[in-house]
């Protein structure tokens, strides 16, 4: 309800395989992700995403320290809100993976 405050368009899902139709239905400017999720963990959608559509922004929400991730296959491009976080804080950080998003493009386009 705090982004759609904001003026965003929402699209929620408690899962990954739904997170994944609602991803392909609706093609979202932006994806924000908990690290677990109903189902596999966030980065299995992260991949997915990415492998789908490599400019979409995807921002992980996490409790777990980054030193945790760099085991793992992530894919780049992801941004980290580590949790306890302020909603002021996703949101700024969903603008500037929008802002970002919308200057490569117009570098790729330009």
């Amino acid at each position: 309800r705090v982004l759609e405050g904001q003026g965003y368009e929402c699209i929620t899902a408690r899962d990954n395989a739904t997170a994944l139709d609602l991803f392909r239905m609706h093609d979202p400017d932006c994806v924000v992700t908990d690290i677990y999720p109903g189902g596999p963990n966030g980065l299995e959608l992260c991949r997915e995403v990415t492998r789908l559509s490599p400019s979409t922004p995807l921002i992980l929400f996490t409790g777990c320290l980054l030193t945790d991730f760099e085991t793992q296959d992530v894919p780049d491009g992801i941004d980290y809100v580590m949790k306890p976080a302020t909603m002021d804080v996703l949101v700024r950080r969903i603008e500037r993976a929008l802002l970002l998003s919308t200057i490569g493009e117009d570098t790729v386009e330009g």
